[in-house]
């Protein structure tokens, strides 16, 4: 919260701090021409599990869920099924032992697990979760629209 609230303005009710301001920016440039829902969504949550891999998930929750409100309203899809793929997509960083307690743990009992083999897998583990998760979320939302 006090990442986002660097350089607020304290005059206005929306936060609009300097990280805030660069997440905007690019995340402008990420949304599809043409309201392709897919397309945003596949985005936004590949962003999530792969920024998790280096920052909280409560971080990751806390920084794009006013990009991700912003961006829908322009797309008009559902925002309790974007939030909700975003909610679950931070949940699953599986490429680090820094990423999650759990991923430490096993990285610190298992016997050969190198850090290269546990990113290779990893990295397949966040593509295929980040498919999956939008294939769910793009029928749900559609579906409950």
């Amino acid at each position: 919260y006090l990442l986002i609230r660097i350089g607020d303005n304290p005059a206005t009710q929306e936060l609009d701090g300097y990280i805030l301001q660069f997440f905007k920016g690019v995340s402008a440039g990420l949304v599809p021409a043409g309201n392709e829902i897919f397309l945003f969504l596949l985005i936004i949550i590949l962003i999530a599990i792969f920024f998790t891999e280096i920052v909280n998930n409560t971080t990751v929750v806390l920084i794009m869920y006013p990009l991700v409100m912003q961006m829908v309203a322009t797309l008009h899809f559902s925002p309790l099924f974007s939030l909700l793929a975003l909610t679950i997509a931070a949940s699953g960083a599986f490429m680090t032992p820094i990423a999650t307690p759990v991923n430490a743990i096993s990285f610190a009992s298992f016997k050969g697990v190198s850090l290269k083999k546990m990113m290779g897998i990893g990295i397949l583990l966040n593509v295929v979760s980040g498919l999956w998760l939008t294939v769910l979320f793009y029928f749900l939302g559609t579906m409950f629209r």
